[in-house]
């Protein structure tokens, strides 16, 4: 047995972690009431408004209460990088509020307070905003709560809430909203959503803090809810300046050498651990199963190796490191050990696979790869070489049996998975017996042409109402449609199983045969969160463009009581892209695995929980378990429109070209119009006089036709820019003027 002394180890984990909770730049903690601007570290607030020196969580505690229409001007003192603004930092705010039903805003990043406030409580008592998202945690009034947002724009923005993860926002860009000037106001907002707050400690800091970090700076014992299935501790390593961030629980330690490659999709990177090497992991589980040590866990590995010619290690009990490992994959490509055996399966190289051992010492201990079973393996005794320490080492052997290995994912559970748990993680579509993987294949289809049944389907599970439905006239005489009514919406059971590297469903097509009444009012396609109590994930919005901030809209505008046959292909990772009537309209921003816009097992069509759903009519829904490809999507066809952006005569531009800013000089907005022969990706960035790139107006897909952007330098000193366009082989520069 492997000797261990699992109170001193765990201490001395967390110690040598909190050393590593970088130093706050500004710490204000209300406690001297007298003086309740008085930084601790940093420099003084400035009121705005009125305060009151209040009781904090804990006797000598002392807390701000921040009145109605107030707020505090914090001067943060970090340096802007890498461009003008600063785009990296964290906030902290300790707060209670006395009641939910009115909105509060934790800060503003306009110091003149002139637009709207970037982060609030909202009047549900969930916390974000529309750009980024919000929580599905609902705060609970008179109560104490620990946030932490962690912002590197361009990379990050998260949300913890008492040390756990809240919320994996929406990225910003950099010099974006996001980007802090030399004044940050805290609680401001510029239209009155910015109601009583009670605050008993304000930090920043200027780095974006791991979720580790967040994790060790705690908070007030609230347990966010959990999914079925989210993990003790989980890596992802997307975060290439920081590949030992975890996503739950503590962050990693490296022993030896790694570095960031491409992972299994655009947007879900990996990290190679090199030979030798391998990765402290603290992962906080208490002893279990009947012994002294942990003796009930399930580990998981998204891995790829570049040859079974070498021996590799997955995970090493001995915190030392100073026996052999517990798993490996061998010179045959088998996944096992010794003692437990090996799988008869064995993999292929520059291949992604997901391993999953769930063990429960004196009952079971298996292997599963892409969701199969791979080997029962040995039953192993209670507190035996199998029971884990307080440190597990991640892809550490004593004896030279670790090379190089790509890791995209690594988690670890406090207790053993079921067989169907495992199914549901899936994997990367191995089959260990015949080679094959998930047949492609239509999921659900429902063509309301029957009045009297429009929640039949035609493939699949039938819809559910709720709400209002009616039968219409559909685009031909014998081609029905169903209208649903305006606060109304379909869920669907789909019935696909996880897909592309995560728990959730993150490759599908959506299809939609739809007429919008009117645009008077939004309209929501989709909606992802089967509660309903997030925002939607696909809209139209009161100009005809169709889209999401999250993903961008399409230049395209539709028209009102018109028909169109729209194709949704989403493979989160890789692509978000968006067809109307056979001809792509959009190539939106990619979404992360497992982000908002995967699928739990239930679905809402036309769903939105906060009226931006206005009824719509649809003649014939799809979903398939798959992305449909763009000669797929062609071949569906459609109802005829020309989607490129026209002039009033009907005509394309014939040459590409790019106009000069109206107005100019300006201040802060001006418009840029530019022309699209051929449907392509096109760049327009703001650059300063010296070369220095401040603002990204355009980078991505776009029709061919006539387009517009608007640029606004409200955050840029007075002076000369150049804007440059680029599409294709055509490229063009001009100069604007910026004059405050």
């Amino acid at each position: 047995m492997k000797k261990i002394f699992t109170l001193l180890v765990l201490f001395s984990i967390i110690s040598v972690t909190m050393a590593q909770v970088p130093t706050r730049k500004g710490w204000w903690k209300f406690d001297d009431a007298a003086n309740i601007i008085k930084a601790d570290v940093g420099s003084n607030l400035e009121l705005v408004g009125t305060q009151q020196a209040i009781a904090g969580p804990a006797a000598g505690n002392g807390a701000t209460r921040i009145g109605v229409g107030s707020h505090f001007k914090m001067t943060h003192g970090i340096a802007a990088s890498p461009t003008t603004f600063v785009n990296e930092y964290s906030l902290q705010f300790d707060f209670r509020v006395k009641d939910i039903g009115t909105w509060r805003a934790f800060f503003q990043t306009s110091p003149d307070n002139s637009t709207d406030g970037d982060c609030f409580l909202r009047d549900s008592g969930f916390i974000g905003v529309a750009a980024t998202g919000y929580g599905s945690y609902e705060i609970k009034a008179n109560e104490w709560y620990r946030l932490v947002v962690s912002v590197k724009n361009g990379v990050a923005y998260k949300y913890y809430l008492d040390g756990q993860l809240m919320h994996n926002g929406t990225v910003q860009t950099v010099d974006g909203r996001f980007a802090l000037d030399k004044i940050l106001l805290i609680f401001a907002d510029e239209d009155g959503e910015d109601n009583e707050i009670d605050c008993s400690e304000l930090a920043i800091w200027d780095v974006a803090l791991t979720g580790g970090q967040a994790k060790l700076l705690g908070g007030y014992n609230h347990e966010l809810p959990k999914t079925a299935l989210q993990p003790a501790a989980l890596w992802n390593f997307d975060n290439a300046t920081n590949l030992t961030e975890s996503v739950y629980g503590y962050d990693l330690e490296l022993v030896g050498t790694h570095t960031s490659v491409a992972g299994p999709t655009a947007v879900n990177k990996a990290v190679r651990i090199g030979v030798g090497s391998h990765y402290k992991a603290a992962h906080g589980i208490a002893a279990n199963g009947g012994g002294t040590l942990v003796n009930e866990y399930t580990v998981k590995f998204d891995f790829k190796v570049a040859d079974i010619t070498k021996w590799r290690t997955f995970f090493q009990t001995a915190a030392a490191n100073t026996t052999d490992g517990e798993c490996f994959i061998n010179k045959e490509g088998k996944i096992g050990t010794q003692a437990t055996g090996y799988g008869a399966y064995a993999v292929i190289p520059n291949e992604w696979y997901r391993l999953v051992i769930s063990v429960k010492n004196g009952t079971q201990y298996k292997y599963y790869l892409d969701g199969q079973l791979l080997l029962n393996g040995n039953m192993q005794a209670v507190d035996s070489r199998f029971a884990l320490e307080s440190t597990i080492l991640l892809f550490g052997d004593n004896d030279g049996d670790d090379a190089e290995i790509d890791i995209a994912e690594a988690a670890i559970w406090d207790r053993s998975l079921t067989e169907d748990e495992v199914k549901q993680l899936a994997g990367f579509g191995h089959s260990l017996t015949g080679g094959g993987t998930t047949t492609k294949s239509l999921v659900g289809n429902w063509k309301f042409d029957n009045p009297f049944s429009l929640l039949t389907p035609t493939v699949g599970n039938p819809l559910v109402l709720v709400g209002t439905d009616q039968s219409v006239d559909g685009p031909t005489a014998t081609n029905y449609a169903t209208r649903v009514g305006v606060g109304s919406h379909y869920k669907f059971t789909h019935g696909i199983a996880p897909n592309g590297g995560g728990l959730l469903v993150n490759e599908y097509t959506l299809r939609y045969d739809f007429r919008a009444p009117s645009l008077e009012s939004w309209h929501c396609f989709l909606q992802t969160n089967p509660a309903n109590t997030n925002d939607g994930e696909l809209f139209i919005n009161k100009s005809g463009n169709i889209g999401l901030q999250a993903t961008g809209y399409t230049a395209y505008s539709i028209t009102q009581n018109e028909w169109y046959r729209m194709v949704v292909s989403v493979q989160n990772g890789s692509h978000y892209l968006i067809y109307l009537d056979g001809t792509l309209v959009l190539s939106g921003t990619i979404q992360a695995v497992d982000s908002r816009f995967g699928l739990d097992k239930d679905v809402l069509f036309f769903a939105d929980e906060d009226g931006e759903d206005g009824d719509i009519d649809c003649a014939e829904l799809s979903i398939y378990n798959y992305a449909l490809s763009e000669a797929e999507i062609k071949a569906l066809g459609g109802f005829g429109h020309t989607v490129g952006v026209e002039k009033e005569d009907g005509s394309l531009p014939t040459e590409f070209s790019i106009s000069q800013n109206y107005p100019n000089p300006f201040n802060p907005l001006t418009k840029i119009d530019f022309a699209m022969p051929d449907a392509g990706n096109v760049s327009i960035k703001i650059y300063d006089i010296l070369g220095n790139e401040v603002s990204v107006l355009e980078n991505g897909y776009r029709s061919a036709g006539y387009h517009s952007v608007n640029f606004d330098g409200s955050k840029l000193a007075s002076g000369v820019y150049i804007y440059r366009m680029i599409s294709g082989k055509f490229t063009s520069t001009k100069k604007l003027v910026l004059l405050k």
